[in-house]
Protein backbone atom coordinates (compact mmCIF):
# COMPACT_ATOMS: atom_id res chain seq x y z
CA UNK A 1 0.00 0.00 0.00
CA UNK A 2 2.90 2.40 0.74
CA UNK A 3 4.35 1.83 -2.72
CA UNK A 4 0.92 2.33 -4.31
CA UNK A 5 0.33 5.59 -2.50
CA UNK A 6 3.84 6.82 -3.41
CA UNK A 7 3.12 6.01 -7.05
CA UNK A 8 -0.20 7.86 -6.89
CA UNK A 9 1.36 10.93 -5.32
CA UNK A 10 4.15 10.96 -7.91
CA UNK A 11 1.78 10.52 -10.85
CA UNK A 12 -0.58 13.21 -9.65
CA UNK A 13 2.17 15.72 -8.93
CA UNK A 14 3.55 15.11 -12.45
CA UNK A 15 0.12 15.81 -13.94
CA UNK A 16 -0.22 19.00 -11.91
CA UNK A 17 3.31 20.13 -12.77
CA UNK A 18 2.93 19.49 -16.50
CA UNK A 19 -0.52 21.01 -16.79
CA UNK A 20 0.52 24.10 -14.82
CA UNK A 21 3.86 24.79 -16.50
CA UNK A 22 3.35 23.89 -20.18
CA UNK A 23 1.80 26.71 -22.20
CA UNK A 24 2.25 25.50 -25.80
CA UNK A 25 4.48 22.84 -27.41
CA UNK A 26 4.07 21.37 -30.91
CA UNK A 27 0.39 22.22 -31.00
CA UNK A 28 -0.32 21.05 -27.43
CA UNK A 29 -1.84 23.83 -25.36
CA UNK A 30 -3.18 23.69 -21.83
CA UNK A 31 -6.52 25.47 -21.86
CA UNK A 32 -6.99 25.64 -18.10
CA UNK A 33 -10.17 23.54 -18.08
CA UNK A 34 -8.81 20.04 -17.35
CA UNK A 35 -11.24 18.04 -15.21
CA UNK A 36 -10.12 17.11 -11.69
CA UNK A 37 -8.40 13.78 -11.08
CA UNK A 38 -9.56 11.24 -8.46
CA UNK A 39 -7.15 8.54 -7.22
CA UNK A 40 -8.57 6.06 -4.68
CA UNK A 41 -5.94 4.39 -2.50
CA UNK A 42 -8.38 2.61 -0.21
CA UNK A 43 -10.69 0.84 -0.20
CA UNK A 44 -8.83 -0.85 -3.04
CA UNK A 45 -10.64 -1.90 -6.18
CA UNK A 46 -13.85 -0.72 -7.80
CA UNK A 47 -15.85 -3.39 -5.91
CA UNK A 48 -15.74 -4.07 -2.17
CA UNK A 49 -17.33 -7.24 -0.76
CA UNK A 50 -18.26 -7.47 2.91
CA UNK A 51 -20.52 -9.61 5.09
CA UNK A 52 -21.19 -7.43 8.15
CA UNK A 53 -21.47 -3.74 8.92
CA UNK A 54 -18.08 -2.32 9.84
CA UNK A 55 -15.64 0.59 9.55
CA UNK A 56 -13.72 1.13 6.31
CA UNK A 57 -10.61 3.27 5.93
CA UNK A 58 -10.78 5.75 3.03
CA UNK A 59 -7.74 7.35 1.40
CA UNK A 60 -8.47 9.43 -1.70
CA UNK A 61 -6.30 11.96 -3.58
CA UNK A 62 -7.88 14.80 -5.55
CA UNK A 63 -5.96 17.14 -7.89
CA UNK A 64 -6.73 19.80 -10.49
CA UNK A 65 -4.90 22.42 -12.55
CA UNK A 66 -7.34 25.23 -11.66
CA UNK A 67 -7.60 24.41 -7.97
CA UNK A 68 -10.17 22.31 -6.16
CA UNK A 69 -13.49 23.76 -5.00
CA UNK A 70 -15.26 20.87 -3.25
CA UNK A 71 -15.73 17.10 -3.10
CA UNK A 72 -18.33 14.67 -1.74
CA UNK A 73 -18.85 10.98 -0.96
CA UNK A 74 -22.52 10.02 -1.11
CA UNK A 75 -24.56 6.85 -0.72
CA UNK A 76 -27.87 6.87 1.10
CA UNK A 77 -27.98 3.04 0.97
CA UNK A 78 -24.67 2.80 2.84
CA UNK A 79 -25.30 5.66 5.24
CA UNK A 80 -22.48 7.82 3.82
CA UNK A 81 -22.90 11.58 3.38
CA UNK A 82 -19.58 13.45 3.33
CA UNK A 83 -18.97 16.84 1.70
CA UNK A 84 -16.19 19.38 2.06
CA UNK A 85 -15.47 22.82 0.60
CA UNK A 86 -11.86 23.36 -0.48
CA UNK A 87 -9.88 26.59 -0.92
CA UNK A 88 -8.31 26.12 -4.32
CA UNK A 89 -5.76 23.50 -3.36
CA UNK A 90 -4.30 21.79 -6.40
CA UNK A 91 -3.77 18.56 -4.43
CA UNK A 92 -5.87 17.40 -1.51
CA UNK A 93 -5.69 14.07 0.36
CA UNK A 94 -8.83 12.82 2.10
CA UNK A 95 -8.17 10.28 4.88
CA UNK A 96 -11.00 9.16 7.10
CA UNK A 97 -12.61 6.07 8.66
CA UNK A 98 -16.29 5.71 7.81
CA UNK A 99 -18.92 3.37 9.23
CA UNK A 100 -20.63 1.43 6.43
CA UNK A 101 -24.00 -0.25 7.11
CA UNK A 102 -26.59 -1.58 4.70
CA UNK A 103 -29.01 -4.35 3.86
CA UNK A 104 -27.74 -7.28 1.80
CA UNK A 105 -27.20 -6.32 -1.83
CA UNK A 106 -25.11 -4.14 -4.15
CA UNK A 107 -24.89 -0.38 -3.54
CA UNK A 108 -22.85 2.37 -5.25
CA UNK A 109 -20.89 5.02 -3.38
CA UNK A 110 -20.37 8.08 -5.60
CA UNK A 111 -17.20 10.18 -5.27
CA UNK A 112 -17.53 13.62 -6.87
CA UNK A 113 -15.03 16.48 -7.07
CA UNK A 114 -15.37 19.93 -8.67
CA UNK A 115 -12.72 22.53 -9.48
CA UNK A 116 -12.97 26.30 -9.32
CA UNK A 117 -13.72 26.49 -13.05
CA UNK A 118 -16.83 24.37 -12.58
CA UNK A 119 -15.37 21.20 -14.08
CA UNK A 120 -16.36 18.00 -12.26
CA UNK A 121 -15.27 14.35 -12.12
CA UNK A 122 -16.92 11.35 -10.53
CA UNK A 123 -15.85 7.85 -9.53
CA UNK A 124 -17.88 4.95 -8.15
CA UNK A 125 -17.05 2.26 -5.63
CA UNK A 126 -19.61 -0.54 -5.48
CA UNK A 127 -20.09 -2.10 -2.04
CA UNK A 128 -21.62 -5.60 -2.06
CA UNK A 129 -22.91 -6.92 1.24
CA UNK A 130 -23.07 -10.71 1.01
CA UNK A 131 -25.37 -12.83 3.13
CA UNK A 132 -23.67 -15.83 4.71
CA UNK A 133 -25.22 -18.79 6.51
CA UNK A 134 -25.22 -18.08 10.23
CA UNK A 135 -22.87 -15.75 12.05
CA UNK A 136 -20.43 -18.26 13.50
CA UNK A 137 -16.98 -19.57 12.71
CA UNK A 138 -15.83 -23.03 13.77
CA UNK A 139 -12.40 -24.68 14.03
CA UNK A 140 -12.11 -28.24 12.77
CA UNK A 141 -9.17 -30.62 12.35
CA UNK A 142 -6.74 -32.81 14.21
CA UNK A 143 -5.90 -30.00 16.66
CA UNK A 144 -9.56 -29.60 17.68
CA UNK A 145 -11.23 -31.62 20.43
CA UNK A 146 -13.42 -33.56 18.01
CA UNK A 147 -10.93 -33.97 15.15
CA UNK A 148 -12.36 -33.91 11.60
CA UNK A 149 -16.08 -34.28 12.40
CA UNK A 150 -17.60 -31.01 11.12
CA UNK A 151 -20.84 -31.60 13.04
CA UNK A 152 -18.76 -31.36 16.25
CA UNK A 153 -16.46 -28.51 15.18
CA UNK A 154 -15.42 -26.10 17.94
CA UNK A 155 -17.16 -22.74 17.87
CA UNK A 156 -14.70 -19.85 17.92
CA UNK A 157 -15.21 -16.85 20.18
CA UNK A 158 -15.75 -13.34 18.82
CA UNK A 159 -12.72 -11.16 19.52
CA UNK A 160 -14.28 -8.10 21.13
CA UNK A 161 -11.03 -6.14 20.79
CA UNK A 162 -10.84 -6.81 17.03
CA UNK A 163 -14.29 -6.65 15.37
CA UNK A 164 -14.74 -9.19 12.60
CA UNK A 165 -12.18 -11.60 14.09
CA UNK A 166 -12.87 -14.90 15.85
CA UNK A 167 -10.39 -16.71 18.10
CA UNK A 168 -9.72 -20.00 19.85
CA UNK A 169 -6.76 -21.56 21.69
CA UNK A 170 -5.78 -25.01 20.44
CA UNK A 171 -3.08 -27.58 21.16
CA UNK A 172 -0.99 -29.08 18.37
CA UNK A 173 1.98 -31.38 18.29
CA UNK A 174 3.61 -30.03 15.13
CA UNK A 175 2.46 -32.95 12.97
CA UNK A 176 -0.01 -33.09 10.13
CA UNK A 177 -2.08 -35.76 11.87
CA UNK A 178 -2.60 -33.99 15.18
CA UNK A 179 -1.79 -30.34 14.52
CA UNK A 180 -4.05 -29.41 11.61
CA UNK A 181 -6.86 -26.86 11.75
CA UNK A 182 -9.05 -25.03 9.25
CA UNK A 183 -12.23 -22.94 9.50
CA UNK A 184 -15.85 -23.56 8.53
CA UNK A 185 -18.89 -21.30 8.70
CA UNK A 186 -21.41 -24.01 9.57
CA UNK A 187 -21.40 -27.49 11.09
CA UNK A 188 -20.73 -28.99 7.67
CA UNK A 189 -18.04 -28.79 4.99
CA UNK A 190 -19.89 -26.34 2.74
CA UNK A 191 -20.62 -23.69 1.67
CA UNK A 192 -17.97 -21.94 3.80
CA UNK A 193 -14.71 -23.90 4.09
CA UNK A 194 -11.65 -21.71 4.63
CA UNK A 195 -7.99 -22.64 4.71
CA UNK A 196 -4.71 -21.55 3.13
CA UNK A 197 -4.24 -22.40 -0.53
CA UNK A 198 -1.94 -25.26 0.50
CA UNK A 199 -1.00 -26.86 3.82
CA UNK A 200 1.03 -24.36 5.84
CA UNK A 201 3.31 -25.17 8.78
CA UNK A 202 3.25 -22.53 11.52
CA UNK A 203 6.65 -21.80 13.15
CA UNK A 204 6.88 -22.27 16.92
CA UNK A 205 7.70 -18.64 17.72
CA UNK A 206 6.40 -15.26 16.67
CA UNK A 207 3.13 -14.31 15.02
CA UNK A 208 2.15 -15.86 11.68
CA UNK A 209 -0.41 -14.30 9.35
CA UNK A 210 -1.72 -15.17 5.93
CA UNK A 211 -4.63 -15.45 3.53
CA UNK A 212 -7.17 -18.20 2.97
CA UNK A 213 -9.40 -19.38 0.16
CA UNK A 214 -13.01 -20.49 0.57
CA UNK A 215 -13.01 -23.87 -1.13
CA UNK A 216 -13.57 -27.54 -0.32
CA UNK A 217 -10.01 -28.00 -1.58
CA UNK A 218 -8.44 -25.44 0.76
CA UNK A 219 -5.43 -26.48 2.80
CA UNK A 220 -4.81 -26.54 6.54
CA UNK A 221 -2.71 -24.76 9.13
CA UNK A 222 -0.33 -27.14 10.93
CA UNK A 223 0.15 -25.82 14.46
CA UNK A 224 3.49 -26.18 16.29
CA UNK A 225 3.93 -28.22 19.45
CA UNK A 226 2.01 -26.69 22.36
CA UNK A 227 -0.84 -24.21 22.62
CA UNK A 228 -1.46 -21.48 20.05
CA UNK A 229 -4.02 -18.69 19.87
CA UNK A 230 -5.63 -19.06 16.46
CA UNK A 231 -7.63 -16.15 14.99
CA UNK A 232 -9.60 -15.86 11.76
CA UNK A 233 -11.49 -13.10 9.96
CA UNK A 234 -13.99 -14.61 7.47
CA UNK A 235 -14.70 -11.31 5.77
CA UNK A 236 -11.06 -10.57 5.07
CA UNK A 237 -10.14 -14.24 4.63
CA UNK A 238 -7.14 -13.69 6.91
CA UNK A 239 -5.72 -15.86 9.69
CA UNK A 240 -3.36 -15.10 12.56
CA UNK A 241 -1.58 -17.67 14.75
CA UNK A 242 0.36 -16.74 17.91
CA UNK A 243 2.11 -19.70 19.63
CA UNK A 244 2.07 -19.41 23.43
CA UNK A 245 5.77 -19.55 24.23
CA UNK A 246 5.64 -19.42 28.05
CA UNK A 247 6.71 -22.68 29.68
CA UNK A 248 3.74 -24.97 30.31
CA UNK A 249 3.14 -26.27 33.85
CA UNK A 250 3.42 -29.96 34.61
CA UNK A 251 0.09 -31.62 33.73
CA UNK A 252 -1.84 -33.07 36.65
CA UNK A 253 -2.02 -36.37 34.76
CA UNK A 254 -5.45 -37.38 35.99
CA UNK A 255 -8.97 -35.98 36.30
CA UNK A 256 -12.24 -37.51 37.48
CA UNK A 257 -15.99 -37.02 37.21
CA UNK A 258 -17.54 -36.07 40.57
CA UNK A 259 -21.19 -35.84 41.56
CA UNK A 260 -24.12 -38.20 41.53
CA UNK A 261 -26.54 -40.00 39.20
CA UNK A 262 -24.14 -41.58 36.69
CA UNK A 263 -24.01 -44.92 34.92
CA UNK A 264 -21.24 -46.47 32.86
CA UNK A 265 -21.81 -46.92 29.12
CA UNK A 266 -23.14 -50.46 29.75
CA UNK A 267 -25.93 -49.02 31.88
CA UNK A 268 -24.54 -50.07 35.28
CA UNK A 269 -24.96 -47.62 38.16
CA UNK A 270 -21.73 -45.95 39.29
CA UNK A 271 -21.43 -46.03 43.08
CA UNK A 272 -20.14 -42.50 43.52
CA UNK A 273 -22.63 -39.93 44.84
CA UNK A 274 -20.25 -37.28 46.19
CA UNK A 275 -17.68 -39.67 47.65
CA UNK A 276 -14.36 -38.28 46.32
CA UNK A 277 -12.58 -41.57 46.94
CA UNK A 278 -14.92 -43.12 44.35
CA UNK A 279 -14.53 -40.36 41.73
CA UNK A 280 -14.93 -41.76 38.21
CA UNK A 281 -11.69 -41.56 36.15
CA UNK A 282 -11.39 -39.73 32.85
CA UNK A 283 -8.88 -40.73 30.14
CA UNK A 284 -5.86 -38.53 29.47
CA UNK A 285 -5.66 -37.64 25.78
CA UNK A 286 -2.94 -39.44 23.78
CA UNK A 287 -1.72 -36.20 22.15
CA UNK A 288 -2.56 -33.35 24.54
CA UNK A 289 -1.48 -34.22 28.12
CA UNK A 290 -3.72 -31.44 29.49
CA UNK A 291 -6.88 -32.88 27.92
CA UNK A 292 -9.11 -35.56 29.48
CA UNK A 293 -12.14 -37.40 28.07
CA UNK A 294 -14.81 -39.85 29.17
CA UNK A 295 -18.16 -41.15 27.94
CA UNK A 296 -20.70 -41.61 30.72
CA UNK A 297 -24.45 -42.13 31.04
CA UNK A 298 -26.72 -39.60 32.75
CA UNK A 299 -29.73 -40.81 34.74
CA UNK A 300 -32.88 -38.69 35.21
CA UNK A 301 -31.16 -36.64 37.94
CA UNK A 302 -27.45 -35.78 37.76
CA UNK A 303 -25.09 -33.53 39.71
CA UNK A 304 -21.78 -32.89 37.92
CA UNK A 305 -18.36 -31.48 38.81
CA UNK A 306 -14.77 -32.40 37.94
CA UNK A 307 -12.04 -33.42 40.38
CA UNK A 308 -8.30 -33.67 39.92
CA UNK A 309 -7.15 -35.76 42.89
CA UNK A 310 -10.15 -37.35 44.64
CA UNK A 311 -10.08 -34.72 47.37
CA UNK A 312 -11.87 -31.47 48.28
CA UNK A 313 -9.13 -28.95 47.52
CA UNK A 314 -7.96 -26.69 44.67
CA UNK A 315 -8.64 -29.46 42.15
CA UNK A 316 -12.33 -29.55 43.05
CA UNK A 317 -13.62 -27.94 39.87
CA UNK A 318 -17.14 -26.70 39.22
CA UNK A 319 -18.92 -24.39 36.77
CA UNK A 320 -20.19 -20.80 36.51
CA UNK A 321 -23.74 -20.06 37.54
CA UNK A 322 -26.35 -21.86 35.49
CA UNK A 323 -30.13 -21.47 35.59
CA UNK A 324 -32.85 -21.85 38.23
CA UNK A 325 -33.33 -20.69 41.82
CA UNK A 326 -29.92 -21.82 43.02
CA UNK A 327 -28.25 -20.94 39.70
CA UNK A 328 -27.07 -24.55 39.42
CA UNK A 329 -29.31 -25.98 36.70
CA UNK A 330 -27.16 -26.67 33.62
CA UNK A 331 -27.88 -24.68 30.46
CA UNK A 332 -30.13 -26.34 27.90
CA UNK A 333 -28.59 -28.46 25.16
CA UNK A 334 -24.93 -29.24 24.69
CA UNK A 335 -22.45 -27.12 26.63
CA UNK A 336 -19.51 -26.90 24.28
CA UNK A 337 -17.02 -24.39 25.66
CA UNK A 338 -17.66 -23.57 29.29
CA UNK A 339 -15.36 -22.38 32.05
CA UNK A 340 -14.42 -24.75 34.83
CA UNK A 341 -12.04 -24.61 37.78
CA UNK A 342 -11.80 -23.86 41.50
CA UNK A 343 -13.07 -20.30 40.88
CA UNK A 344 -16.27 -21.76 39.41
CA UNK A 345 -17.30 -23.88 42.36
CA UNK A 346 -20.92 -24.78 41.58
CA UNK A 347 -21.99 -28.25 40.50
CA UNK A 348 -24.41 -28.39 37.58
CA UNK A 349 -27.71 -30.27 37.84
CA UNK A 350 -29.28 -32.10 34.88
CA UNK A 351 -32.93 -33.16 35.22
CA UNK A 352 -34.70 -35.52 32.77
CA UNK A 353 -31.81 -35.39 30.32
CA UNK A 354 -30.93 -39.06 30.19
CA UNK A 355 -28.45 -40.33 27.63
CA UNK A 356 -24.79 -40.93 26.92
CA UNK A 357 -22.62 -37.82 27.20
CA UNK A 358 -19.05 -37.16 26.11
CA UNK A 359 -17.22 -35.05 28.68
CA UNK A 360 -13.98 -33.28 27.74
CA UNK A 361 -11.83 -31.18 30.07
CA UNK A 362 -8.79 -29.03 29.28
CA UNK A 363 -6.96 -28.44 32.58
CA UNK A 364 -4.58 -25.83 31.10
CA UNK A 365 -7.33 -23.66 29.59
CA UNK A 366 -9.88 -24.40 32.32
CA UNK A 367 -12.58 -25.21 29.77
CA UNK A 368 -14.84 -28.18 29.22
CA UNK A 369 -17.40 -29.74 26.89
CA UNK A 370 -20.57 -31.65 27.81
CA UNK A 371 -22.07 -33.11 24.65
CA UNK A 372 -24.86 -35.64 24.31
CA UNK A 373 -23.73 -38.38 21.95
CA UNK A 374 -27.00 -40.23 21.39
Amino acid sequence: MTKLRLFQFTAIFLVVFISSSCEQDDGFKVTGDLTPIIAVGSPSGSTVNFTSDRTFNFNILFTDDNGLANFSLLSSDLGVDVSKTLDGEKVYEYTESLDISSDFGSFPLIIRVEDQAGNASTDTITFIKEEVLGSFVYAVGGASWNSWDPSKAMQMEEDTDNPGWFKITLYGDGTKDNGEVKFIGQLDWSPNNWGPESNTEIPDSGESTGSTINSDGSGTLILPNGYSEVSFNPELGQYRVVPLTDALPEPNGQFFVMGCGFQDTDGNDIDLCWDPSKAYPMNQDAVNPYLYRVSINFSSSVDLKFNGNQSWDDLDWGFPNGLGDEMKIAPDGDVLWTRTGKAWGADWKFFDRQGTYELILDEYLGTSQIRKSN
